[in-house]
């Protein structure tokens, strides 16, 4: 992506190192022209090393070769060599024009022969300006004979010359070959440590071909002749990469650096003129210059000299010796920071009024490396502006711009820098190759904010300028279910993956037909889904990059499928993916990232940082501008040095601070700050009256569980309950502003999203180490959301509590309750004409007739038995045991309070946009359950038995003779619905209490051990096979049987068990479903690895004639596809 921006920032880096970060008004100190020594020697000591070393002999120990054997060896280049004659990037001309293979030998000679040959385009330098200097040729004598026999040889010297213009798009063109080439090779090699992709590489050659060209355009002094010389070196660079597939790697590498010293040198030589910068400044310049090219033509002599040996000796002797090379390019990158140094000296010589062209060139400089690739348009399809969005919030409805919108708008100014200076964080992005950087540190060190940097860095530099690059990124967060899951991270992914900011209308094809395929199937994407979307769309872009912020916030035991997923794309990738992850060294975390390039967090990398944001803060305290200088200067220094690095703790203090007035108050308060987070949360909470603990403590429980941010109108009615008593309690006053009071800045609300949230992760770490766990949270949330649905049934409620038909969304209704007026029971007297209306006469009645339980009433419906899940291990079991039996009645008798709740759900629009399918009870699925018409008719609590895995929870319904002929409207059976869910440890408590396993049901599987297949549970599968007896041949259902259900589904762990262990007959003609076999449902649904899988382990008969079905053969069946 942005690789010129690294390359600034490095320079930037190596200006402060020498002090010379210098507004541009500073005049250097005036040197004669020849005190390039003297310059050199107020360098620091490892550069000034490269300097004096920089023009050794470094070809001088390999063999020497006859001048004829210097020519181009392979076929290719000696058709072109027998013409005698080249251009100036080395393409053939006229023979006639060439009578002699004589070459200039010393600097003069040479500049001669250049002022002779020069083209007749070219724009002569203005009589009154010195004659540019060519720093090529000086170069060149700087080079060992042997070698410099090599690079005069390989430019053959001619008297007629091509504009640049024609040359440039002649090795354009050749670029480009050779980037097809690697393209469909997909060539990687290994070099330094990273597995390069050449494809990215020749890119980046293009990318310097491009930007010489358009100097050349731009300079009124451009000579084409100064540039014959390096440009003939890369053209045979080329060349022999086509030729040698075998060593095309390092050809590629050495053809990219040395096509962008010359364009970057040919920048600076035309930006920093003779007579026009001091001359002392400019010779400088040039003196490194010339040191950087030499280098430069060492590495094409070295190739040209390494590959004209025949192929008997390469064998022995490979092109690069990697301790060879390594050395070369390390000494060309010391010398680039040389160069960096002197251009910032001649900038700052030049004239504050900088005409437009030299502004063009420094624009130049900066302008970063984007690639583009025409393939990606062409897999895109134009769709209907409202299709396209259906398709994408299918696949994702996380709000992941929003989410970025809110950490940057909450990010101190010039913060964040230093990591875009970080040498790992510069070659992560530099680098041709596929990399993961790491960036770990401990709690309140910033880690979101330096993420939200990096995004923000990639995207306005895919913002700058067209490209077909494909950028995604996603902010874990655990307090927040769709956040927090691995699947929802990778379909963000796919989502943002699936179009481009060029064509807004258009969506990619892939998805568009996965999209088509699920919704006929009625399903979601898995994360094999995701896995293999994210692969191809990855490989579609020439280049991918995805940041992952807080990995380690994202389900424990879900992370290492993740990785392992991120892994797999990186290994199968053809072109460079680079992912960007920030969390903190978790131990598993830690295990597998500790080997990948990483940046740890300290107190001295982000110090800078925290003292802006202290400094940002602090003066926000009302009175700041009449404190004493001394106790302001004190004020800053105290909190930077005590803080170590930590935001969050200096945050806390900084909001105590701003609640002192006197100096005296606040001179005190500096001399006891706590040492770490733990001491603050501590000092804070111990700090609290009983009241406000009562108030704050049950916001902590809730916000500590809640399925989702709470909003105020859901969080407040909620925390006044203490789940002990019998009837709702109002509000009595409680509002946010006294909230916010009461948690003294351990929660507070979103700006943009206008929801309760910790101020920072570790405030619900502390609570749940020190105060109460999650199982204790929930337990307090279930009984009061069980409080709520009891006096549901009082005053109507059930009607005036309910979602209304137009509510099409939680976040609508939310919005309706947050800017709707109460009414005013003082506008309707009692015997008033005005109170006819069902809602009126309620209000006058119902003590709790306002909208401020409505939403409580909302999410409580939908969550309740996810609490009741999670509060198993409590110590208040037989508490938890009461109030569920309570709210449900018994099992085939309900209660009228859990009837009112299944009526009220059954009528709520379900809120698509908060489900996650991964394998287990969402909204979604619930609402599945309770819109069948008979489970509301019938009201069988059973079903909510079975469909949420209460066996635990209410271990004595098993006393109860239950387990009958009830049937869901879509005939499932007790065990089939308690299946379906994944309710593992239900399903095991109904087969021991006497449900028929092997009986056939009339839904959509037929059978209970289909529908594990069906659904992905493994666990279940094997416990039905192994110790319930299933028989797993049964036929049935709309697959035909188990197998068939695991294939369509592309579950091939439930297959391969079924076909191993399970003894499930492959070839067994299926008289239900459409498939007639196994084979053939595979078939159908193109599941080609499967396919494989069952004609060559599991023996099945690809010409077996089908009995039933509609396709008569699996083949058949394949031609569906």
């Amino acid at each position: 992506m942005a690789d010129v921006p690294v390359r600034a920032r490095k320079r930037d880096k190596f200006k402060r190192r020498l002090g010379l970060d210098k507004p541009a008004s500073y005049q250097a100190p005036t040197q004669s022209p020849n005190s390039g020594t003297s310059r050199i020697a107020a360098l620091p000591k490892d550069v000034r090393a490269s300097t004096t070393t920089a023009s050794n002999d470094v070809g001088s120990s390999v063999e020497v070769l006859d001048p004829s054997a210097s020519r181009i060896a392979t076929p290719e280049t000696q058709a072109l060599a027998q013409d005698r004659s080249l251009d100036p990037a080395g393409a053939a001309t006229s023979s006639s024009a060439n009578t002699s293979n004589n070459l200039p030998s010393s600097p003069a000679t040479l500049e001669s022969a250049h002022l002779r040959n020069s083209s007749p385009t070219a724009i002569p330098s203005s009589t009154n300006k010195p004659q540019p200097r060519d720093l090529w040729a000086d170069a060149l004598q700087k080079l060992s004979s042997e070698d410099r026999e090599v690079i005069e040889g390989l430019r053959l010297g001619s008297t007629i010359q091509k504009p640049v213009s024609e040359s440039i798009s002649e090795l354009l063109t050749l670029t480009t070959n050779v980037q097809d080439e690697c393209k469909a090779r997909s060539y990687k090699i290994r070099f330094r440590g990273n597995e390069i992709i050449l494809r990215d590489v020749v890119g980046k050659t293009i990318f310097w071909l491009n930007k010489f060209k358009e100097v050349g355009d731009i300079a009124v002094n451009f000579d084409p002749i100064h540039a014959s010389l390096p440009w003939a070196g890369v053209r045979f660079l080329l060349q022999a990469a086509i030729a040698e597939h075998d060593q095309m790697g390092d050809l590629v590498i050495a053809t990219e650096k040395c096509s962008f010293l010359i364009s970057r040198g040919a920048i600076y030589e035309r930006l920093y003129l003779p007579g026009v910068i001091a001359d002392d400044a400019v010779a400088n310049l040039h003196d490194v210059l010339i040191q950087l090219y030499a280098e430069a033509l060492r590495i094409l002599a070295l190739c040209h000299r390494m590959f004209v040996k025949n192929t008997a000796k390469r064998a022995v002797h490979a092109i690069f010796q990697p301790g060879h090379v390594s050395e070369l390019l390390d000494k060309c990158e010391k010398l680039e920071m040389q160069v960096e140094y002197e251009a910032h000296n001649c900038e700052r010589a030049r004239s504050q009024d900088a005409d437009e062209k030299s502004k063009r060139l420094l624009e130049i400089l900066k302008e970063p490396i984007l690639r583009t690739d025409q393939n990606v348009l062409s897999l895109l399809e134009k769709v209907d502006e409202k299709e396209r969005l259906d398709m994408l919030d299918w696949t994702s409805k996380v709000l992941y711009g929003l989410n970025h919108q809110t950490v940057k708008e909450k990010r101190t100014t010039n913060t964040c820098e230093w990591l875009l200076d970080h040498s790992q964080y510069q070659e992560w992005q530099d680098t041709s190759a596929s990399m993961i950087l790491w960036l770990c540190g401990n709690a309140g060190t910033g880690k979101t904010f330096l993420t939200s940097k990096v995004i923000d860095e990639v995207q306005t530099c895919l913002d700058s300028k067209s490209n077909q690059e494909g950028f995604a990124f996603f902010y874990c967060n655990r307090n927040e279910a769709e956040r927090r899951e691995p699947l929802s991270m990778l379909r963000a992914f796919v989502r943002q993956l699936s179009t481009t900011r060029s064509e807004k209308h258009s969506i990619q094809k892939r998805l568009k037909n996965f999209y088509s395929d699920r919704r006929l199937m009625a399903s979601e994407l898995t994360m094999e889904d995701c896995k293999g979307l994210l692969l191809e769309l990855v490989n579609i872009y020439p280049r991918t990059t995805l940041i992952i912020d807080a990995l380690d916030e994202c389900e424990k035991h879900k992370r290492l499928e993740l990785i392992v997923a991120l892994d797999y794309v990186l290994a199968q990738a053809s072109n460079p993916v680079k992912i960007f992850i920030s969390s903190r060294p978790d131990g598993d975390i830690k295990e597998r990232l500790k080997d990948r390039a990483n940046i740890e967090i300290d107190a001295t990398k982000n110090q800078d940082d925290v003292s802006r944001f202290v400094n940002a803060e602090i003066v926000k305290h009302r009175r700041w501008k009449n404190m004493p200088p001394r106790l302001q200067a004190r004020i800053v220094e105290t909190l930077q040095e005590q803080s170590q690095g930590m935001f969050q703790w200096a945050y806390l203090q900084i909001k105590q601070l701003l609640d002192l007035n006197r100096p005296i108050e606040i001179e005190r308060r500096l001399g006891k700050l706590p040492e770490d987070l733990k001491q603050a949360y501590d000092e804070i909470y111990n700090g609290m009256g009983e009241h406000e603990k009562e108030i704050a403590d049950r916001a902590f429980q809730w916000i500590m569980c809640a399925r989702h941010p709470l909003t105020t109108v859901e969080l407040l009615p909620a925390i006044c309950q203490d789940g002990n008593s019998d009837t709702l309690l109002p509000l009595d006053g409680l509002d946010e502003d006294i909230l916010l009071e009461y948690c003294h800045n351990l929660l507070v609300i979103d700006p943009v999203r206008q929801v309760w949230i910790p101020s920072h992760l570790s405030v619900i770490e502390y609570l749940e180490k020190h105060l109460w766990s999650q199982a204790e949270a929930n337990f307090l949330v279930l009984k009061v959301s069980l409080l709520v649905l009891h006096n549901t049934m009082f005053y109507n409620r059930e009607e005036s509590w309910a979602m209304k038909e137009e509510d099409s969304t939680r976040e609508e209704t939310v919005h309706e309750l947050q800017t709707s007026r109460e009414p005013n029971l003082e506008d309707y007297p009692h015997g008033s004409s005005d109170c006819s209306s069902p809602a009126v006469r309620i209000a006058i009645y119902d003590p709790l007739f306002t909208h401020e339980f409505r939403a409580l009433s909302y999410y409580v419906r939908h969550n309740w038995m996810l609490h009741a899940q999670k509060s198993v291990v409590t110590d208040s079991s037989d508490r938890l045991f009461t109030l569920l039996n309570l709210f449900l009645g018994q099992p085939n008798n309900s209660s009228a309070t859990y009837r009112c709740w299944l009526n009220m759900t059954v009528k709520d629009k379900p809120d698509y946009g908060s489900a996650i399918r991964d394998k287990g009870l969402t909204p979604i699925d619930l609402l599945r359950l309770v819109q069948d018409p008979e489970v509301s008719d019938c009201s069988v609590a059973g079903f909510a038995y079975c469909a949420f895995d209460f066996a635990r929870i209410l271990p004595n319904w098993h006393a109860f003779n239950w387990i009958g002929d009830e049937r869901t409207a879509k005939r499932k059976s007790y065990l089939e619905l308690a299946v379906s869910f994944g309710a593992t440890h239900t399903c095991m408590e109904l087969v021991k209490h006497g449900a028929e396993v092997n009986e056939q049901t009339g839904s959509n599987y037929g059978s209970a051990v289909a529908a594990a297949a069906g659904e992905g549970w493994q666990e279940i599968v094997e416990f039905l096979v192994k110790e319930a007896g299933a028989d797993v041949n049964m036929q049935g259902g709309n697959c035909g049987s188990a197998l068939a259900a695991a294939v369509r589904s592309n579950e091939q762990e439930i297959v391969d068990f079924l076909v191993e262990k399970g003894g499930a007959e492959v070839n067994m003609q299926l008289q239900y479903g459409g498939y007639g076999s196994v084979l053939a449902c595979a078939a159908y649904w193109g599941r080609r690895e499967m396919f494989e899988y069952l004609v060559k382990e599991g023996g099945a008969e690809v010409n077996l004639q089908l009995q039933y079905g509609d396709y008569g053969s699996a083949l058949a069946a394949a031609a569906c596809w």
